[in-house]
């Protein structure tokens, strides 16, 4: 198809959208049509089939109504939820699992789904997938535009049983429940925000063409809601870390009872940001151990009376009093199994602690521990130490 002749066809789209009347179409019109003009060699054949489309058409009114349906200015979980409702109310597939790339970690976390039994999912939950692992799928000879269809004998791909999910499904479908479908969600700039796994395709049949491209289109969406979300989130964060930092050096300034101020920030820790458990622990030099001033996350009277050894055998606090140096513990459970970690919280999964230092000594330490595996990172340290200091 000749660029002029693509041209022609997007101005007619464009003209039956604006017959319509709604700004918001119009609007969803000028973000996805970009993508249709890097794409229109590839997408030449379908074109022919767009230009006929009517101002009622159903396609149209999907990837307008899709795209309007995708905004970043809602949460995460909201938009995983938005795209799971797209590809299987609208596009039919009775099985979607959803992972997203986490920084701290590097690895894709499994974050939604439908149509995988729970127990299944908690185990698809428990073992997150690395880059290497989307990298040997997603090969060029199995590219179909910007997805991955792989079918069944294709032998040299051997995805391991542990982290992933074969469906059960009638015998002689054209679909193989050991065929893979793999939709990429990526970053304006190029980046591999995360993988949508597809399986139980409409009718038991190989996805067409189109299919493909509707899913295309969801996931270039996917990509652009994922990260005004992401930066949306680092924002709020940020000024909420701002704004705790500044009614805590607001109070210090006034501070009479150290224990009831200890006890607000603890609590606003736990209010603000949802960590499990925080904590602050003060030296006591006389018997060289730490104890609990205060805590938000469990029952007070179950630290009543309990001190930490300062040094290798107080666990974790003790390290940090001793050395004056923070640790930071992302794989709660990999440690503990080796017996070298314990936790305040028992569902602890990552935990950071800094020391508080009081002219150039350390009076205690600050605890902060997660439900999450790889909460922390450096600059959840930096907050942490400021909020110590």
């Amino acid at each position: 198809m000749t660029h002029k002749r693509t041209k022609n066809i997007f101005a007619r789209i464009r003209k039956l959208i604006e017959l319509r009347g709604e700004p918001e179409l119009v609007a969803a019109w000028e973000k996805i049509e970009p993508f249709l003009v890097e794409r229109q060699r590839e997408l030449s054949g379908s074109l022919t089939e767009i230009s006929r489309w009517t101002s009622l058409s159903e396609n149209l009114t999907f990837i307008l109504d899709m795209i309007k349906g995708l905004p970043g200015n809602i949460p995460r979980e909201e938009i995983f939820e938005r795209i799971i409702k797209i590809l299987h109310e609208k596009l039919g597939f009775g099985v979607v699992l959803i992972s997203v790339y986490d920084e701290k970690s590097g690895l894709y976390h499994r974050v939604a789904q439908f149509g995988i039994p729970k127990d299944e999912y908690a185990k698809l939950k428990r073992q997150p997938v690395s880059r290497e692992y989307y990298e040997k799928i997603m090969q060029d000879k199995f590219r179909f535009g910007n997805l991955y269809l792989v079918r069944w004998w294709h032998k040299e791909v051997e995805v391991p049983e542990d982290i992933s999910y074969v469906p059960k499904v009638d015998e002689g479908s054209e679909w193989n429940p050991n065929d893979m479908l793999i939709v990429p969600i990526y970053s304006q700039d190029n980046r591999l925000l995360g993988v949508i796994s597809l399986d139980r395709p409409p009718e038991g049949k190989v996805p067409s063409r189109d299919l493909l491209i509707h899913l295309e289109i969801v996931a270039a969406q996917a990509g652009r809601a994922l990260e005004e979300s992401f930066a949306y989130e680092k924002i709020t964060l940020q000024l909420t870390r701002m704004e705790l930092l500044y009614e805590v050096s607001t109070r210090a300034a006034t501070v009479e009872n150290i224990k009831e101020f200890a006890d607000y920030v603890c609590r606003s820790l736990v209010e603000k940001f949802d960590y499990l458990w925080t904590g602050v622990l003060l030296t006591e030099s006389e018997t060289e151990t730490l104890y609990v001033l205060s805590q938000c996350g469990l029952g007070d009277t179950q630290f009543q009376g309990i001190r930490y050894k300062i040094g290798e055998d107080g666990g974790f606090v003790g390290k940090v009093a001793a050395s004056g140096q923070y640790i930071i513990v992302n794989n709660v459970a990999q440690k503990r199994r080796r017996k070298k970690i314990f936790t305040f919280h028992p569902r602890a999964k990552s935990v950071v602690a800094v020391p508080i230092r009081r002219h150039d000594k350390v009076a205690g330490v600050f605890v902060i521990e997660s439900g999450r595996e790889c909460a922390f990172d450096q600059e959840d340290r930096g907050f942490v130490r400021n909020l110590s200091n």
